[in-house]
């Protein structure tokens, strides 16, 4: 089993936070006015501290960025750096009691990330993955992302990786009351 690596080619920072926000209005997430109405909440992961795998540098800086935006957005972010899965999954909980009830919830992951048969997962700092079937007990599946987040009131979760990151998905958007991923 091979993890997808991020590259680490320089990539402007503004550029990656200017596209997020670029995103972020065309998906209709785009506060309108000075202040928006409407509870927004984020979890931001930037993994990069791998032990067992290649070290990522840009992953926890670019969450960072992308924290500071959405902050700027109206959203309560939650921001974790270097994760393991115990702090991932604890983000993930807690970001599901925010989501509940919440007009808007969005997940942004920078790191290593994999799919086996179909299923996306998202790699903790500490994940070990010797064998395809570690992934249920040793990472975070994108499915149980959606699931924390499919409470929101009026528009369902955004969930976006690292344009580093190459994968089938860029953005998975889920909105009520079809509750149907798209793949863009």
């Amino acid at each position: 089993m091979d993890l997808v690596q991020a590259s680490e080619i320089p990539v402007d920072r503004r550029e990656s936070v200017s596209g997020l926000t670029l995103a972020t209005a065309a998906a209709g997430l785009m506060p309108t006015g000075a202040a928006a109405e409407g509870r927004r909440v984020a979890l931001v992961i930037g993994n990069g501290a791998y032990r067992n795998v290649p070290t990522l540098l840009n992953p926890p800086n670019d969450a960072g960025d992308i924290a500071a935006a959405l902050k700027r957005l109206g959203f309560s972010v939650r921001l974790v750096t270097n994760a393991s899965f115990d702090e991932m999954r604890r983000g993930l909980i807690a970001l599901g009691r925010d989501a509940a009830g919440a007009d808007m919830a969005t997940v942004y992951f920078a790191g290593h990330g994999m799919e086996i048969n179909g299923e996306n997962w998202l790699i903790p700092i500490d994940a070990e993955l010797k064998r395809d079937t570690d992934a249920a007990n040793e990472a975070i599946s994108l499915q149980s992302v959606m699931l924390q987040v499919s409470n929101t009131t009026s528009l369902g979760p955004s969930i976006s990786r690292s344009p580093r990151w190459p994968s089938r998905w860029d953005t998975v958007s889920l909105r009520p009351p079809s509750s149907s991923m798209s793949f863009q």
